[in-house]
């Protein structure tokens, strides 16, 4: 009889230690599973949040913005920038484009106080193209272009004790160093999916440009912003495009700016990388851990046969076929345990990946880009890397104990308890 049909018969002729190990594998590979599919989400939302709420693939701004980010510096300004933007669409793999002034201001209380707030000036028809706010809009509607109509986020309404329908009035610092107010209407209230937005208002990017006094340089028109995002087609990369839009830049009158990939921006590109490395680090433990449950599993279903093992030695069967022997069971066990594990990940992932776990209360202090409801998302190349390295750690790690026994001779290993 062959050694593969042997280690066949012997899966089953201790069913109660084989379901044991097949247990032990499927619970480890099916943990891997959720756990990976949990953090090639987080991945993919926090890059993803970035670009559609902070930065783009491509940022246009002043080439000493960065330096006087802090300072909120308004005079560092891209000129025309509405006309860019058109422009930046039409090049050949740009999805969309917009135009945003960030700005502090302060709303002024029934009370005769002043509330510190932040906001953005925004097109928003652009960003319904760029950060799908059709997504993130509880309530009400999006103010239109050129009117004093207003957004803002739940929490910074109820702060304020306003609601849609209701007035307030801003006061900000402009671009050329005065002070100006506007009143708004509040038109609709948006939560987006993470906190760092959470507190925050929206008005129309004309207005935004009256109220901050974002002239260009000839002073003709309110036209300026702060900064142009670009998001790019999917698949097209950024190294594709810059270089048109560099070359746009280099022939318009925008102003002192430049366009730089995400990449070259140091403050995000260390955060996605520090990020990046913390959930792999993450992964790399928990893949530890899943190893050692495998591991152990195996080694003690071979540890506790010594006794059967000196029978088949002292009936003739030879040190390399007992290893084959036991390596084959493994490898069944392995192959079974890891297939009902991915299948059981891929069924508790399916409706985690639509539902989510809502992490709202834990996660509503934390001033980071990650959405507040966590969803599991494995990928084709998540389950088969688990399934490989679920059969490959029960399979080899049998060598260990099965090299050792089958060195043992055949009476000190009959007098194994």
């Amino acid at each position: 009889m062959k050694l593969s049909q042997i280690a066949w018969r012997n899966i089953f002729r201790n069913r109660r230690r084989s379901l044991l190990s097949v247990l032990a594998l499927a619970i480890a590979a099916m943990s891997l599973v959720l756990l990976f599919g949990l953090i090639d989400w987080m991945k993919d939302d926090f890059r993803t949040n970035l670009f559609r709420f902070y930065t783009g693939q491509i940022r246009i701004r002043d080439r000493e913005f960065d330096t006087y980010e802090h300072l909120s510096p308004l005079h560092l300004k891209v000129e025309h920038a509405l006309d860019l933007v058109e422009k930046i669409e039409q090049i050949p793999g740009v999805r969309a484009a917009a135009a945003r002034i960030g700005f502090p201001a302060m709303v002024l209380e029934e009370e005769g106080t002043f509330l510190g707030v932040y906001g953005r000036a925004m097109d928003m028809e652009q960003e319904r193209k760029v950060a799908n706010l059709d997504e993130y809009l509880l309530t009400g509607e999006f103010p239109k272009a050129g009117s004093r109509e207003i957004l803002l986020t739940p929490s910074l309404a109820e702060e304020l004790g306003k609601q849609v329908g209701d007035t307030l009035t801003l006061m900000a610092r402009t671009a050329t160093y005065g002070t100006n107010a506007m009143t708004f209407t509040i038109t609709g209230l948006v939560r987006f999916p993470f906190s760092s937005l959470d507190r925050a208002f929206f008005i129309p990017l004309d207005t935004g440009q009256r109220l901050l006094r974002m002239r260009s340089q000839d002073g003709s028109t309110f036209d300026a912003a702060s900064e142009v995002v670009v998001l790019l087609e999917e698949g097209v990369k950024e190294r594709d495009v810059l270089p048109h839009i560099q070359s746009l830049l280099a022939t318009g009158s925008y102003g002192d700016v430049e366009a730089r990939p995400w990449q070259e921006l140091p403050t995000l590109y260390s955060v996605i990388r520090i990020t990046e490395i913390t959930y792999n680090v993450i992964g790399l433990l928990f893949l530890l851990l899943g190893s050692t449950v495998i591991i152990n599993t195996t080694m003690m279903v071979i540890y506790e046969r010594m006794r059967e093992i000196g029978t088949m030695s002292a009936m003739g069967m030879e040190g390399g076929q007992l290893v084959r022997l036991f390596f084959l069971e493994a490898l069944y066990l392995a192959l079974i345990g890891a297939a009902v594990g991915v299948g059981l990940g891929a069924l508790f992932a399916y409706p985690l990946g639509i539902y989510g776990i809502d992490y709202t209360a834990a996660t509503q202090d934390i001033q980071w880009p990650v959405s507040s409801i966590y969803y599991c998302t494995p990928t084709w190349r998540t389950y088969l890397f688990v399934f490989l390295f679920s059969v490959v750690v029960g399979a080899v790690t049998s060598f260990i104990p099965s090299r050792r026994a089958a060195k043992l001779n055949p009476i000190q290993a009959l007098r194994t308890i």
